[in-house]
């Protein structure tokens, strides 16, 4: 899930490097916990495409165990010298570390050098707006069956991401859902020092993510209760209308989504004020955009 100029990367998101063993051993010893707590599995597939200076590579997998069904993802790795030599087309196995809120690939091996026909390029956003750009506009629905449009939030800034609740990648969907519900806490907590601002989660899953699992899914997060942070979904052409207009690359495959992230701060007058391509913005960065909108 990824390309990184203008993604957080694809769903994806590394693992233990055992000095390039290609054993069984080396296989029994990822499905396991690290010393450091982190959680380790063995990734085999193709090469699809490389973004060295992101530190993000893009391979067609198969089955991680009974971790994540086979799928074509965009990885962070651990720094950029694992990139070295690989190409789209390569063979690879590489060691995923699942740790806290993020994971990585720790190591990469080719297994055998790209040949032959390349692996089919990836679909892109329609756009990838800049700030100053009028934002997209939508017709969707709450987790309370609310409908709303672009217009619904005009006299006030709203926070705009995407995500979708089977995401298995922490530092995708888990982790912007840990940064929006910290906003909303922050904005709700301490609401003098910010305009009065609404912060939307997209689901890019519509066919799953109906009304009442959006509901049932926002009870994990108390800060919804404060009334300035909503879940949304709708028919699958307006969410995908609304994604690719707003930076976002995605596609289904093998019953998960793989995507990039995009979140934008939009202004009162529904222009784009700021936005964030990927997952490495702080929420600092976002509430000090909001006091600089009051």
């Amino acid at each position: 899930m990824l390309r990184v100029k203008h993604v957080a990367a694809l769903v994806v998101f590394a693992a233990l490097a055992l000095s390039g063993c290609k054993s069984n051993t080396r296989s029994t010893a990822l499905q396991s916990k690290d010393s450091d707590g982190g959680e380790h599995h063995l990734l085999q597939g193709k090469v699809v495409s490389v973004d060295a200076p992101h530190l993000k590579v893009t391979i067609a997998h198969g089955k991680i165990g009974d971790y994540m069904p086979a799928m074509t993802m965009a990885f962070p790795v651990e720094n950029q010298s694992l990139l070295t030599g690989i190409q789209p087309g390569d063979e690879v196995e590489a060691d995923l570390v699942i740790q806290n809120n993020t994971s990585y690939l720790q190591s990469i091996d080719i297994t055998k050098s790209a040949s032959g026909k390349l692996p089919a390029p990836m679909p892109h956003a329609s756009r990838y707006p800049q700030a100053g750009d009028q934002a997209a506009d939508f017709h969707l629905v709450t987790e309370n069956d609310k409908p709303i449009t672009l217009a619904s939030f005009r006299g006030a800034p709203l926070l705009l991401t995407f995500i979708y609740t089977r995401c298995p990648l922490p530092q995708f969907c888990p982790l912007l859902n840990i940064k929006f519900s910290e906003l909303a806490h922050e904005l709700h907590d301490h609401a003098g020092q910010y305009p009065s601002a609404h912060l939307l989660s997209v689901s890019i899953d519509p066919e799953h993510d109906t009304v009442p699992v959006l509901k049932e899914f926002s009870k994990r997060y108390a800060a919804v209760s404060g009334g300035n942070w909503d879940f949304a979904t709708g028919n699958p052409k307006d969410v995908h209308d609304l994604a690719t207009n707003m930076g976002i690359d995605y596609w289904p495959e093998n019953g998960q989504v793989v995507h990039s992230l995009s979140t934008a701060l939009i202004d009162k007058n529904g222009r784009i004020d700021k936005i964030w391509y990927g997952n490495d913005w702080q929420t600092g960065e976002a509430l000090q955009a909001l006091q600089q909108l009051r």
